[in-house]
């Protein structure tokens, strides 16, 4: 009987074992197009033999070893890192060709055709300045081409949008795959003791390939079976049974610190969707908005310095208003352009009373060279307080060590913090040397003293200087060095804090540039001298009191170099203090016209009735005044966004075709003067600013010497280029993923032909073990009717 149980027991073993066999045979075949599946074999092992009566060991049967999972997880990481890139590469293959496709540059509607329209306009123009047909087509050449550069600009804004959106959506799928792989990271250390858990392996794997399409990861297994993935170069996703978040704010990835706070990990992103729609949103995208920005606002400048220097069809009569306006601090060189005043010339227009002959108004708009310093003294309030006392030239003149005609003034005002002028007076008859303010209660020994040297008073000049807590003078001491990472730039600073002198407060600053900006916080208990980093500079706080709205600037040229930064205790020039002194000016000479400053900040004219007024002649180079406070100009706005036809020129009139006469201060309706002028810009080589935008870096830039047409052909040339480079990285990395996937394929991917010849194999050894059953059942049967 022990030999009869012996072979049902291998006959049992056997069935057992083919049939397993042909389970996992079934399951491969029913996976054949299951996306991420491996093959699984199975690994048969022999029983144990056992003694037999014959003194010899017999065997005993086979058992199902394993079910083994075919896999290379070398090649499978392989294959996750290149699907990878190849995702980053497809979608910035995309966005480039939907950027090219804007610039639509083979149609009408391109901006070079566009462009060259314009410029053939003024031609036009200048070959009939009177006629009307030319005035009112360049009107409408213009809108049009406005248009053009704002929609175009626009778009450009909406793909940057767009980016962001795709990289929130996205942010979300990534936090619901790290955390399934954290649950199938779980199921696996749970079902691994008992046996290999091979399908859920398979989905780990798969889930971690959305993932690395998603973004640049790296994964490895730990010894408890689970894997942990990390993303940006090392920020974990997944560990173990725990899932960590990202998230987007304010346009940034921030990866959640399981340990508290978030951490921005936007720049070292580099694979994967994500790390496509980044490069194009902050590497390619800034760099062809601000070149576009570029042409377009030196486009609006040069035109409309030229512009401004000439005449239309007659002369201004009603108010005429500018289109730019100074911030709060006043000062004009925050206006838009306000860098490009050229203080070294003369602003000059021409007036008309009535039928008297014009009459050439000139103003002075140098600087100031008489130096202020060595500050000394107490306001005269018992006390004390901070104060802003605020100076003017109202008279100009050289200052010299003794009196001479001239007879410089200046006038100061004592502001409080309220902003109430509450004590005011004139220096009369400037000599360099000593002077004393605020002295009224004590004179010769109280107030505020300073010393002023020898130099020229410019009327109109100004500058403030702020007192500390105990009413002491207290200018702000600075100095800058390094290189800026924004060449030939003006860099804005305010003071957005309380009043505070530097070191007993908090101090806080905003700074901005052409196309960066940012924020600089001095604390009470910093060390001074102190220094803070600002885009590639240097700024050295030494000691000073600044007021709340307090602005300083600095420039920097073709290199970067920064020049010393132009502080409020500085000789300068603002919208107030050139209103007043073209007022004092006009009515001296009784010119009947007046300036005033509008509640938007903007420079206003206001003649009287019989009045006009006009522009430039050809003789005099103008300072650019005009064209900064968007007076007399043709366009309007300062770059792609806001560019826009001066709605003055509704009136084609004012379209400013000709030049004034210096010797008799008229023009005629036939003079093209101007009008060929404006045409000639579009052959003069101008400086534009070319940038290089990194994720990790700084951005930086270099002027380039080109003309309009050129420079933007050059930009759309090197987007060509990028696209053309970004689509063959794209399909090398097609190529090299279908490599990777074929090998992979032939490790783990499923061969019908084998599966259909192992069916085959594992039903014939079934029947035989069936047959090997029969053969017993009939051994028992002969051996029971023995009997």
């Amino acid at each position: 009987m022990s030999g009869i149980n012996a072979v049902l027991s291998i006959a049992k073993c056997a069935i057992f074992a083919q049939q397993t066999g042909l389970n996992i045979t079934g399951n491969n075949i029913a996976n054949v197009s299951t996306e991420g599946y491996s093959r699984q074999s199975v690994l048969y092992q022999s029983n144990q033999a056992v003694l037999g009566e014959a003194g010899v060991f017999v065997g005993n049967g086979v058992h199902v070893e394993e079910v083994q999972r075919s896999c290379d997880q070398l090649l499978e990481k392989r294959l996750m890192g290149q699907k990878s890139t190849l995702a980053a590469c497809e979608e910035s293959a995309q966005y480039l060709n939907i950027m090219e496709g804007l610039l639509n540059e083979n149609s009408e509607t391109g901006i070079s055709t566009m462009m060259s329209e314009f410029w053939n306009a003024w031609h036009d123009l200048s070959n009939n300045p009177g006629g009307s047909s030319e005035r009112i087509s360049l009107y409408e050449q213009t809108v049009r081409f406005s248009d053009g550069l704002n929609t175009l600009s626009y778009e450009l804004n909406q793909i940057r949008n767009d980016l962001t959106s795709e990289l929130e959506n996205s942010v979300t799928r990534i936090n619901e795959l790290s955390a399934q792989v954290a649950a199938v990271n779980n199921e696996i250390m749970g079902m691994q003791s008992s046996a290999e858990p091979n399908d859920q392996k398979d989905l780990r794997n798969s889930l971690i390939v959305q993932l690395a399409e998603l973004v640049d990861i790296n994964s490895f297994e730990q010894p408890d079976g689970s894997v942990t993935v990390t993303a940006a170069g090392g920020y974990a996703l997944v560990n173990g049974t725990s899932a960590n978040t990202v998230q987007v704010t304010s346009n940034r990835v921030l990866w959640g610190d399981p340990k508290g706070g978030n951490v921005d990990i936007t720049d070292r992103i580099s694979g994967g969707k994500i790390g496509g729609w980044l490069e194009v949103r902050d590497e390619i995208l800034p760099k062809y908005q601000a070149e576009f920005d570029a042409t377009t606002k030196e486009m609006i400048w040069a035109v409309n310095y030229q512009h401004s220097q000439g005449a239309g069809l007659e002369f201004f009569s009603q108010p005429l208003t500018g289109t730019y306006a100074v911030d709060a601090s006043g000062r004009l060189d925050s206006l838009p352009f306000g860098d490009r005043i050229d203080y070294t010339a003369d602003f000059g227009m021409w007036v008309q009373n009535g039928a008297q002959a014009p009459v050439k108004l000139s103003m002075d708009m140098d600087i100031s060279t008489a130096q202020i310093g060595n500050w000394t003294g107490q306001a005269d309030d018992a006390g004390g307080a901070p104060y802003t006392y605020r100076f003017t030239v109202t008279e100009g003149g050289t200052v010299d060590t003794e009196p001479v005609n001239e007879n410089p003034q200046i006038h100061w005002e004592k502001i409080n913090s309220s902003g109430e002028v509450i004590k005011d007076d004139t220096i009369a008859d400037v000599n360099a040397g000593t002077l004393r303010i605020d002295d009224a209660s004590n004179p010769g020994t109280a107030g505020i003293a300073f010393d002023i040297g020898a130099g020229d008073l410019v009327a109109g000049n100004t500058f403030t200087l702020n007192t500390d807590a105990a009413g002491k003078p207290d200018p702000l001491e600075m100095s800058v060095s390094g290189t800026a990472n924004s060449v030939s730039d003006t860099y804005r600073f305010k003071v957005v804090s309380d009043t505070a002198t530097l070191g007993t407060g908090t101090l806080t600053l905003e700074w901005v540039s052409e196309h960066a900006s940012g924020t600089i916080t001095l604390q009470d208990s910093d060390s001074y001298p102190v220094q803070v980093d600002v885009d590639g500079m240097t700024l050295e706080f030494t000691e000073g009191t600044v007021w709340k709205g307090d602005c300083f600037t600095i420039d920097t040229d073709a290199y970067g170099n920064p020049s010393p930064p132009g502080r409020p205790s500085d000789w300068h020039w603002t919208l107030d203090s050139f209103t007043q002194a073209f007022n004092a000016q006009t009515a001296s000479a009784g010119l009947g016209i007046s300036a005033e400053v509008t509640s938007s900040r903007t420079f206003s004219l206001v003649p009287a009735a019989g009045v006009g007024f006009a522009f430039g002649d050809d003789l005099t180079e103008a300072p650019g005044l005009a064209a900064a406070l968007g007076i007399n100009t043709f366009f309007d706005g300062f770059d792609a966004v806001t560019m826009g036809v001066n709605s003055v020129l509704e009136n084609n009139a004012f379209i400013a075709a000709a030049k004034i006469d210096v010797h008799t201060g008229t023009f005629g309706s036939g003079d093209n003067r101007n009008a060929l002028a404006v045409a000639d810009v579009q052959y003069a080589s101008l400086s534009m600013t070319q940038w290089t935008f990194r994720r990790q870096g700084a951005d930086t830039s270099k002027l380039s010497n080109a003309t309009l047409e050129d420079f933007y052909r050059g930009m759309v040339g090197t987007l060509g280029i990028k696209s053309s480079n970004v689509s063959r990285a794209r399909d090398f990395a097609e190529t090299l993923a279908s490599q990777i996937q074929q090998q992979r394929d032939g490790i783990s991917g499923v061969s019908l032909d084998e599966e259909l010849i192992n069916m085959i194999k594992f039903q014939q050894a079934y029947s035989a073990a069936a047959k090997l059953l029969s053969v017993a059942d009939e051994m028992m049967t002969a051996l029971v009717n023995s009997k």
